[in-house]
């Protein structure tokens, strides 16, 4: 487990199986305890991993420092170097100040005790095995070689090349039945068991292991998180290095955690928030609908209007309107300035708009394309990240010349903020914060900060900035981005948008639900009532009732067991078809608890004719919802009142035609 190089490289795991280190790979974990230094807010260990017998075994030899405190209630941070002599680079996460006075500590021959309230950590002194308990509860522990100091190219201490091949790894115990959640978004199981997950945020679509918002904090069913303090590539390995184990590893010299209890995950999320922040309260207006031109739209005003009157016609009640990239003439990204042959008067054409009730979002990035007519000001003013040499750093990707500002610089976040400035002054109210993620790693900061650290920082600083500019233009409480990437304390700056997920919230004590179906057949999935989109819907939800909609012409797989979250789900799924269109074609994929594609299913429809691809090797069940009773079906059915239930037998193709 880890990652090559300074925290860029692949993704590695250190062992080789159970029982074998990789080739090359040194571990160094503790043996014992040998001293302690209890003071008023931490707790120190000297740990040496080589069991000390007698006063010759103190001369050399690999030693870990471990320190432990409690900044904060039922928190617990864990801190581990090897050499703490190495300058700590910059940056750091944005925490909460620590408080004072919280740890609890009591030594005995056999064991050491560290609590912050409820929450403790119990360390054997003869082996250095520990383990967290929240009141009688354990949560989780480290065992022999769990917590280690690896070294991938170890040829003896005389011949060690310091931190260059050295990587800190800490690996906590499973619970039979234990879930893991988090690690920021993911495009993969929603559990991570199983999975390999490298925090590194990079620009890959939303069908790969790459992701634009990736955060080192994950989240136990049994009640505890656990948030790694470190803003460059923190690699985790979730019950797939070893299954009964949670292992994350960084680069370097230095280990930083905090432990963080419940008892419910509902309580760790608030407190993981009070570390690193809590979200910030989006606007009211932000809850209505957004409309959004493409990447390839061509939209001038009349073309906007149309889409805006169009709506309005409807009676569908727009709130925003979203102008992407080309509201900027190509080459010239960002140069913030309106496409005069697309938009000759924009402060007329937002003013029309906003005539209309609705608020302007218009696309940005941090990149400066060379033909931008700001990239000179960058350049001279020494707002954009260097290479090595004290040349721009500069590529060709996503724009020719591409340029990219450097938020650590104040003079670059003024300048950058001043283009904002300008177009909040039109009438624009804020803005989709876009890219963010593919930020280098052979280049030089202005304030000295290390490349590798800023990787996925630098969005923190990116949407800080606009955030921070519509602040003080609108106030705090219409300061809105649309952000596509981020890292830890990125909650803070409101909001952030995925690719699947719309949450629409109820805000009142009545228990009513207001809400908007865009166009097409909406089915609830509680009821099986169909309803068309394209108009608003208020009605009241008790504890059991939720407005839980599924769109036309989609599969949702629902699992044979409701009893237990851990089960075979591909074992007797059934498959609810929703609203299938004529001519539309829907499929879906079920996965094992271990993240293994199990049953492929694909299903379309000619007008009555219903034709069923399966691919799997537990049987399932495919329900029509809505869709009529069966003229004919090459398969076995049931009806559950009007809807027929497929009992295929096999693989293959089915198939039904309806009366």
């Amino acid at each position: 487990m880890g990652a090559s190089g300074k925290g860029e490289g692949i993704h590695m795991k250190f062992s080789n199986g159970c029982w074998l280190q990789r080739e090359d790979c040194g571990c160094f974990s503790p043996a014992q305890v040998y001293f302690t230094k209890i003071e008023a807010d931490s707790v120190t260990v000297c740990a040496p991993t080589g069991r000390i017998n007698h006063r010759g075994d103190t001369l050399g030899g690999v030693n870990l420092t471990i320190q432990i405190s409690a900044p904060y209630p039922e928190v617990l941070r864990m801190q581990v170097w090897h050499h703490a002599g190495l300058r700590e680079r910059t940056p750091k996460f944005e925490l909460a100040p620590a408080r004072s006075g919280l740890l609890r500590a009591q030594e005995s021959e056999e064991l050491l005790t560290v609590s912050s309230g409820t929450l403790r950590i119990e360390i054997r002194k003869d082996n250095a095995s520990f383990a967290f308990f929240q009141g009688d509860k354990k949560l989780t522990g480290s065992q022999y070689r769990d917590l280690a100091y690896m070294k991938t190219d170890w040829r003896g201490t005389a011949y060690d090349r310091g931190p260059e091949d050295a990587y800190m790894r800490q690996q906590l115990t499973l619970g039979v039945g234990e879930l893991i959640y988090g690690l920021g978004e993911r495009f993969g199981a929603f559990v991570k068991n199983g999975q390999s997950v490298d925090i590194w945020n990079e620009d890959g679509g939303t069908s790969t292991e790459q992701s634009y918002k990736s955060i080192p904090f994950y989240l136990s069913n049994r009640g505890y998180g656990v948030f790694v303090n470190h803003p460059e590539r923190v690699s985790f390995e979730v019950a797939s290095e070893m299954v009964s184990r949670v292992g994350f590893s960084v680069p370097g010299e230095r280990l930083d955690y905090f432990l963080i209890g419940g008892p419910t995950m509902k309580d760790v999320l608030v407190r993981y928030t009070d570390i690193t922040g809590k979200p910030g309260m989006p606007a009211p207006w932000t809850f209505g609908l957004w409309l959004s031109t493409s990447f390839t739209t061509n939209y001038d005003e009349a073309t906007v209007n149309s889409f805006v009157d169009g709506m309005l016609e409807r009676g569908i009640p727009l709130k925003v309107f979203h102008f992407d990239c080309f509201w900027m003439k190509e080459f010239s990204w960002c140069d913030f300035l309106w496409d005069h042959r697309v938009f000759p008067a924009p402060v007329g054409m937002l003013k029309r708009l906003k005539e209309k009730g609705l608020k302007i979002c218009v696309w940005i990035n941090p990149y400066i394309g060379q033909e931008s007519a700001i990239f000179r000001e960058g350049v001279e003013g020494g707002y954009f990240l260097k290479r090595p040499n004290g040349d721009v750093w500069q590529w060709d990707m996503w724009q020719p010349g591409m340029a990219i500002v450097d938020f650590t610089n104040p003079a670059a976040r003024a300048w950058y903020g001043s283009k904002l400035e300008a177009l909040l002054d039109m009438g624009v109210d804020c803005f989709k914060t876009d890219f963010g993620e593919r930020i280098p790693t052979d280049c030089v900061y202005f304030d000295g900060s290390d490349p590798v650290k800023m990787h996925n920082y630098y969005t923190y600083l990116y949407n800080q900035t606009v955030h921070d500019v519509i602040s003080a233009k609108k106030g705090e409480k219409e300061a809105i981005l649309f952000a596509r990437s981020a890292t830890a304390g990125g909650q803070k700056f409101p909001v952030h948008w995925g690719d699947s997920l719309l949450v629409a919230p109820i805000f009142n004590d009545q228990s009513m639900a207001e809400y908007y179906l865009p166009a097409g057949t909406w089915t609830s999935a509680l009821t099986g009532e169909a309803r068309q989109g394209g108009k608003w819907y208020r009605e009241k939800h008790g504890y059991l009732s939720i407005p839980l909609y599924a769109r036309e012409n989609s599969i949702l797989a629902l699992g044979a067991q409701d009893d237990d979250a851990v089960y075979d789900y591909a074992d007797g799924v059934t498959l609810n078809v929703y609203a299938l269109q004529d001519g539309a074609t829907a499929q879906t994929v079920v996965y094992s608890p271990d993240n293994q594609a199990e049953l492929h299913a694909q299903v379309s429809r000619q007008g009555g004719v219903y034709r069923i691809r399966l691919q799997g090797q537990k049987p399932c069940k495919i329900a029509l919802i809505n869709a009529g009773i069966p003229r004919s079906a090459s398969c076995p059915y049931q009806l559950d009142g009007a809807t027929p239930i497929l009992c295929p037998e096999g693989n293959g193709e089915i198939i039904v035609s309806m009366e």
